[in-house]
């Protein structure tokens, strides 16, 4: 975020791959990102709980003062409203809270469908360990922020129906997706793809954004760059086909994730709300 108002200034395109906060393409017209927004992402959940899990009410956990977590709250919220659900109630906390047994006791009390907790894996991964212990057995919901949770090992074993967003799974079937795991393999090893998370193919497809664009422009001005990135369409990339629509994001597929014991297995794809 903090790079895009001086690019922008500058006249130099930026693709960002891990910028998920909606007001960062606002900036200007030489913004652009590889990845989905939370606002995105939270409706996707939404609409994951209604339709895949028949959730009609929920509860959420947030962090108190946290603009990541407190946006995909807010918008999960009205989209679960918007799609029939009910929330319950909103519980909040603080990111370096180590005790979330005052929270999950109110929530057990009010028994919803599913819990949506827009964290960080650190404290979302102790959030659903100390709710299964507790025996609170509905669904749990995050974000991207639990990007690599089940890596953690302080967790152990997770219980229960686990579920969250992501913007890629490396068991995708697409060429592109097969060819970057194919290139981590040959030049890292194997066993190098437990250390991949999708915040690397969003840095490889934020840099083959910008050559494709290079290429299609026939030239490295920073105007047309900027004109040609603004015309993707279909791009391949490794965490979808990519278009960019209104505010030079991205228009593709959001990846659902479960979390089983210590892996994170591929659940489904959702088209986003146009």
């Amino acid at each position: 975020m903090i790079m895009a108002p001086v690019l922008q200034t500058a006249g130099i395109p930026m693709v960002g791959a891990t910028t998920t906060a909606p007001r960062v393409t606002e900036v200007g017209n030489y913004i652009f990102r590889a990845c989905y927004t939370n606002s995105t992402q939270a409706e996707a959940l939404a609409q994951f709980a209604t339709d895949d899990l028949s959730a009609r009410t929920a509860a959420i956990m947030v962090i108190a003062g946290d603009e990541y977590s407190e946006d995909l709250a807010a918008v999960f919220q009205k989209a679960f409203r918007e799609l029939g659900g009910r929330v319950l109630l909103k519980e909040s906390y603080l990111l370096s809270s180590m005790d979330f047994s005052q929270q999950l006791a109110t929530i057990r009390e009010a028994a919803p469908d599913l819990v949506f907790t827009p964290g960080f894996a650190r404290d979302s991964g102790m959030i659903l360990v100390q709710a299964r212990k507790m025996g609170l057995a509905m669904p749990f919901l995050g974000g991207d922020g639990w990007t690599a949770l089940e890596q953690y090992p302080y967790i152990g074993e997770l219980k229960g129906e686990n579920y969250y967003v992501s913007h890629w799974h490396p068991s995708d079937e697409s060429s592109a997706s097969k060819a970057f795991v194919a290139y981590i393999q040959k030049e890292l090893g194997p066993a190098a793809m437990q250390h991949i998370d999708a915040g690397n193919p969003l840095a490889y497809d934020a840099l083959s954004l910008i050559v494709d664009a290079i290429r299609r422009a026939g030239s490295s001005h920073p105007d047309a760059i900027r004109d040609a990135l603004e015309q993707t369409e279909n791009f391949p990339g490794v965490t979808g086909n990519i278009t960019f629509g209104g505010l030079r994001n991205p228009r593709k597929s959001i990846v659902i994730l479960s979390i089983s014991g210590k892996k994170n297995l591929f659940v489904k794809k959702i088209s986003p709300r146009q």
